[in-house]
């Protein structure tokens, strides 16, 4: 019996069951699934070797059924089952060969509830696993201007075969793929004793399967699956752009209003240890920014502390409050070093415009850290500003919007990471 292109069913010329004819011109070995027989479909369909004791793999799909996927009619024409096994460890899946009379061959791969479509490709290049073995990092590849990160390499071989295919399957033989990943799709190359072929394979989800095939699937895994893609939101991009690009505008304005030094109302007054407490006057007349007391003292190793009240032209206290000024310097292990600062200040949103008056007293001081009864400063200066105005607010937004973009791209990284988290890769 020849073979022919109206030729849609045949009897195994083993065991004389009738099997369909589904695969197309492109068909050479044909594997009955009722005794095993390895039949050749160029050649009378004569018995090549018989495959005996396989164990049917679990699977949703069976030979001649049908589907839609990718906007194209298939016919699942061949099953493969694989297996890995690894330290005691044993992983399975199950490759459909599908078959379109437009479109021609590709395969729709079952495991562990999830499911991927893959075609073969000519275009990718080559990555060999002794390259991988050899790199200091994960080696990463272009194709189609995308880029692919290594993801594993896999030992497996097929412990079951039945239906059409395009080439002579053999049971147990041993093939190395090597796997890489990018953002939505895998590519895969891989190389037995006869041949080496490159793929690349897509995630397919449950609903399209389910859809396209019109079947009832079982559950699906909790594990994800590395060739899922990450999901993204459609305004990502443009949060991250649009919050970053923000933080830079307020923390630009933020600079730009505290380096606003703003109108001095009380010039810098110079005291004197017995000079306190004392009582200065100050006129304020714009009530719509903020007011600054500035206290300066000429700190050597020491520091002081000063109470301040600070009472409205109603003679109504306003706020009563205490800054330290402290200023410390050395030499240590042939380094210098620096602590503190000379200067304090203290702001304040004044009531109303007129005539303020600031109490201050320094209430201790010292050499050293702690108060010893010795002055830490000569003198002491004191200025007030009005119509100050103030970035804090504006860093804060700043802060905010950098925290905005680097949870969008935390999350990004997260989910490629745990992408990978299934593979190989041992640094």
């Amino acid at each position: 019996m020849s073979r022919t292109s109206d030729l849609s069913a045949v009897n195994c010329t083993e065991c004389g069951a009738g099997l369909d004819i589904l695969g197309g011109g492109r068909v050479t070995t044909h594997i009955c699934p009722y005794c095993g027989a390895e039949l050749d479909a160029n050649d009378s369909y004569k018995v090549l070797a018989k495959f005996a004791n396989m164990q049917r793999p679990d699977t949703p799909f069976s030979l001649g059924q049908r589907g839609r996927l990718y906007d194209v009619d298939w016919t699942i024409i061949g099953t493969i089952g694989h297996v890995e096994r690894y330290r005691g460890r044993e992983w399975r899946w199950v490759d459909h060969q599908l078959y379109s009379p437009t479109h021609g061959y590709a395969w729709l791969t079952y495991e562990d509830g999830h499911y991927a479509f893959t075609r073969r490709i000519r275009d990718g290049g080559w990555l060999s696993s002794q390259r991988v073995e050899s790199s200091d990092n994960p080696p990463k590849i272009s194709y189609h201007g995308q880029k692919f990160t290594y993801y594993e390499t896999t030992n497996s071989c097929s412990d079951f075969v039945e239906g059409e295919f395009t080439w002579r399957p053999k049971l147990g033989r041993e093939t190395v793929s090597v796997s890489v990943l990018g953002d939505d799709a895998m590519l895969s190359f891989e190389q037995s004793a006869q041949e080496r072929e490159v793929y690349r394979s897509v995630y397919v989800t449950a609903q399209q399967v389910k859809a396209g095939f019109d079947i009832t699937l079982p559950a699906r895994a909790a594990d994800p699956h590395p060739l899922k893609p990450v999901k993204r939101s459609v305004n990502s991009n443009f949060i991250i752009a649009a919050s970053a690009i923000s933080a830079v505008i307020a923390v630009v304005l933020g600079l730009s209003f505290t380096a606003g030094s703003g109108q001095v109302v009380l010039p810098q007054t110079t005291l004197t240890a017995r000079d306190f407490p004392v009582e200065i006057p100050f006129t304020v007349t714009d009530t719509d920014r903020l007011v600054e007391i500035q206290i300066t003292a000429d700190l050597n190793n020491s520091w002081l502390w000063t109470d301040i009240e600070v009472t409205d032209p109603e003679d109504i206290p306003l706020f009563e409050a205490g800054r330290e000024v402290s200023y410390y310097y050395g030499r240590e292990d042939g380094e210098s070093w620096r602590e503190g600062s000379r200067s304090s200040s203290i702001r304040f949103r004044p009531t109303m415009a007129g005539e303020y008056a600031l109490d201050i007293d320094v209430a201790e001081s010292g050499r050293g850290e702690v108060s010893d009864g010795q002055l830490g400063y000569s003198y002491t200066r004191v200025s007030v500003a009005q119509g100050v105005a103030s970035g804090v607010m504006l860093f804060v937004a700043a802060f905010m919007f950098v925290v905005i973009a680097g949870l969008q791209i935390g999350w990004r990284a997260f989910k490629y990471k745990r992408r990978f988290a299934g593979g190989d890769w041992s640094e």
